[in-house]
């Protein structure tokens, strides 16, 4: 409980301060709205007690229907106000959690975003966070409501008719254990089920995406994937199901113990009517404040389990917006203009929750404007070297030095500063023109279209760009207007950025890997030629790429294995001459067959 209530109090507070006046506002209108029907029923029952007694004065029967209609008449704008603010309320709710959602996760650790924990948490509350607190507010709007009505009734009640107050209250207890349990084992199922629910929205993300149906179409999976999406949905369905079941009985007997209390004490109060206790007018009086009592009572009793349900949710929402920053930026350095000199010292590293190490104890330095090639097999750890450079991750043993200095001393957003880089899993754009798609690698630098053209001229790009009916402002994509381009000038136009970006070290991995032989030699002529006084780091498997390099390193099992040259290498005969050889044959075997 008290877990729960420092979820609501911070939840509260989140929302408070950014929007305190709609939130005021609001509970100002909920207690008048709890407040007024008691006025309305007082002033009702003054009306039928002046119409019962004919000795009533006709000036107070005008005067008691005058101030019931002035009351219906605020009651009106009260309500009126209410439903403006709601909605009010509800867009800025929606608005601020969007932003504030979306800003945390693209804040968050490169670490997060590959953690298993930190994965299923935000798939909990994706899809879940904006409703559940619109629901969370509504309950805590309505059991002010619930709270002001029961208090005004009870104030009522409590002189002549204090133990049916009691005797209601005490009725309302198994619908409170009732509901309490329902909610626990509810989200029971919903926590222990998270991987299923992820794999219900990839499906979903895999049977409406573009680029995931031309392949299944081809391949008939359709229906296939269809399957498993239902098979997975009748799951969640079946089991919502059953905790409703197995509810439904209790819920019966909960209603019934309240019923019966509810008469009890309707009987009390028709039993002082016959004794002469109570006028007939006064009688609709309490017969009502007894109605509006067990309805507020128990009202707030289902906002309580209600809110206990949602504050579980939002405890994970929470969570989220708490979440520490896995690399600490110490921001004890920046560097100098210069291109640096990078060590590699002992470097140990394997990922969190892994046990295998992907280095041990590796040593590497990279010259300041040095161009290197890093080849190996897939899973030898290449793009975890980036990561690693790019400060993703930290080493788990031995440190990586920067002109001599800690990188984890050297402030982060410095560091990132001085890197291009083209990932592997190189980002598309498609709902930003061409312009906006390179740059984005430098936003804020004020450039010329000259500037702009020059990059996508680097990356062999300018061929086809150059039809674009609106050139740099065309958009990326047929869905808004644009041009479609395919995977291999994408990749040219994400090499384009880097070339734009011009930062003092440029690190690409497999930047060709969807690029033809031809664009693929103009675009290293153009790195290894016309980019000076740069550290260039290029990862492939492809040694068309990579034979030009000053120097070229072979990992393997963690460890350099080979370095040097293209030719030096061959003539090692190892590891880089075995494959260098095999790929060749390949090449040669091709041509051959389509000669």
């Amino acid at each position: 409980m008290t877990k729960n209530f420092k979820i609501i109090k911070w939840a509260i507070l989140n929302l408070y301060q950014s929007l305190p006046k709609l939130v005021v506002g609001l509970v100002v209108v909920q207690v008048l709205i709890s407040t007024i029907p008691f006025l309305e029923n007082y002033y009702f029952s003054k009306i039928i007690d002046s119409l019962t007694y004919p000795d009533s004065l006709k000036n107070l029967i005008i005067i008691n229907l005058s101030v019931l209609i002035g009351i219906r008449f605020v009651k009106s704008l009260v309500r009126n106000t209410q439903r403006y603010l709601n909605r009010v309320f509800y867009f800025s709710v929606d608005t601020f959690l969007r932003q504030q959602f979306v800003f945390k996760i693209s804040s968050l650790d490169y670490q997060h975003l590959e953690d298993k924990d930190t994965a299923n948490l935000i798939a909990k509350v994706k899809d879940e966070y904006q409703w559940r607190f619109r629901e969370t507010f509504s309950v805590i709007f309505d059991s002010v409501i619930q709270i002001s009505g029961f208090v005004t009734s009870a104030l009522i009640l409590s002189k002549n008719y204090w133990y049916i107050l009691v005797l209601i209250m005490l009725s309302q207890i198994p619908t409170y254990f009732v509901d309490k349990n329902f909610v626990k084992s509810s989200f029971k199922f919903f926590n222990e089920n998270t991987l299923k629910n992820r794999q219900v929205e990839n499906l979903g993300s895999y049977l409406t995406t573009k680029k995931y149906l031309s392949e299944l179409k081809i391949t008939d999976s359709i229906k296939y994937l269809q399957q498993k999406f239902l098979d997975l949905q009748n799951f969640f369905l079946f089991g919502r199901i059953r905790l409703r079941n197995e509810k439904l009985p209790r819920d019966y007997i909960a209603d019934v113990i309240s019923l019966i209390a509810m008469s009890i004490g309707l009987l009390i109060v028709i039993s002082d009517i016959r004794t002469g206790l109570l006028t007939v007018g006064m009688f609709t009086f309490y017969f009502n404040v007894l109605r509006q009592t067990g309805d507020f009572f128990s009202g707030f009793i289902n906002d309580m389990t209600n809110l206990s349900e949602h504050v579980l949710h939002i405890g994970n929402y929470k969570q989220i917006l708490e979440l520490e920053p896995k690399i600490m930026n110490r921001s004890l350095h920046k560097l100098d203009s210069k291109v640096p000199l990078i060590e590699f010292k002992n470097v140990s590293f394997k990922y969190p929750n892994s046990k295998r190490y992907v280095y041990k104890n590796l040593n590497l330095t990279i010259q300041p404007g040095e161009e290197i090639a890093i080849v190996g097999a897939n899973g030898v750890g290449k793009s975890t070297l980036i990561k690693l450079l790019c400060r993703f991750y930290d080493p788990s043993n031995g440190d990586i030095f920067v002109n001599n200095t800690n990188l984890k001393d050297i402030d982060i957003d410095h560091w990132h500063q001085q890197l291009s880089v083209l990932f592997q899993e190189f980002t598309t754009y498609s709902s930003l023109n061409l312009e906006e798609n390179i740059k984005i690698s430098s936003p804020y630098t004020k450039s010329k279209k000259s500037e702009l053209k020059s990059a996508l001229k680097k990356a062999d790009a300018e061929s086809f760009v150059s039809k674009y009916h609106d050139g740099l402002n065309t958009p990326m994509s047929v869905q808004f207007g644009g041009e479609e381009p395919s995977w291999g000038q994408w990749q040219k136009i994400a090499i384009s950025r880097i070339f734009y970006r011009n930062s003092p070290i440029m690190i690409l991995d497999e930047p060709t890997a969807s690029i033809d032989a031809v664009s693929e030699s103009k675009i290293f002529d153009n790195l290894y030629k016309k980019i000076t006084g740069k550290t260039v780091i290029i990862v492939s498997h492809r040694f068309s790429t990579v034979r030009n390099a000053k120097r070229i390193i072979v990992i393997d099992d963690g460890q350099i294995i080979e370095e040097g040259t293209h030719d030096q290498l061959l003539k090692l005969k190892g590891k880089y001459a075995n494959s260098f050889n095999l790929q060749a044959q390949g090449y040669q075997d091709n041509s051959a067959s389509t000669v």
